[in-house]
């Protein structure tokens, strides 16, 4: 049957070796989970900097539509002027056959009635080249306020594509970091210390035991 020593060493050495074994597997956990918490970071920081490039592109997309927006409203100013100058030189020229058709039928291209029907004509002529003008003018205002959108849309964009770059810094900064934490963890020197400690209990623990013995020694030794 063994001793109380003997049992209360075996069994404090048992109890010292399971509190080690726990104190690494509990080290190696934290590792873990903090190398796991800086790779999702890490993750996270590359999502924004894809997306912050794809925000860029799509700025750069806006800033193109812009320019085309105002390139058409450009050109539906041109091409109204042309038009209206077309549509004033057919008035001219329908003027300029009514005055030969009146002279070759013998009325007076000068007089009153045949003044009055070329005024009608060139009237309506100019009415004409004034809507032509007005379809030009419309369609340039409503290119401007394309490209106007387009712009704000590009501004919007690239303030978005720089938050989305300093939330990729921070995500890289906070990866680090865990990484710092989970390089700052020792298993085996947290297994070591908890040796330790069992070890100081136990000592204590077997003093306590042999403590009495010992004094009853001492006094016979010294006959105290």
């Amino acid at each position: 049957m063994c001793s109380p020593t003997v049992l209360m060493v075996t069994t404090g050495l048992a109890g010292a070796a399971f509190s080690a074994y726990g104190s690494y597997q509990q080290a190696t956990q934290q590792q873990d989970a903090l190398n796991q918490q800086a790779f999702q970071s890490d993750m996270q920081a590359m999502s924004a900097q894809t997306q912050a490039m794809l925000t860029d592109s799509q700025a750069a997309t806006s800033d193109t539509n812009a320019r085309l927006a105002q390139m058409d409203a450009d050109q539906a100013l041109i091409n109204s002027q042309k038009e209206a100058k077309a549509k004033r030189i057919q008035t001219l020229r329908l003027i300029g056959d009514d005055i030969a058709q009146n002279a070759a039928n013998g009325i007076n291209v000068n007089s009153g009635t045949a003044v009055s029907m070329y005024s009608q004509t060139a009237y309506a002529g100019e009415l004409d080249a004034q809507g032509s003008l007005a379809d030009g003018r419309q369609e340039n205002f409503a290119s401007n306020t394309e490209k106007v959108n387009y712009q704000n849309q590009a501004g919007a964009q690239r303030v978005n594509a720089s938050g989305l770059r300093a939330q990729s810094a921070i995500n890289f900064l906070n990866g680090q970091n865990l990484r710092n934490q989970a390089d700052s963890i020792n298993p085996f020197g947290a297994a070591l210390g908890s040796i330790i400690g069992s070890a100081a209990s136990l000592g204590q623990n077997f003093w306590s035991i042999k403590k009495p013995d010992y004094v009853e020694s001492m006094k016979i030794k010294y006959g105290v």
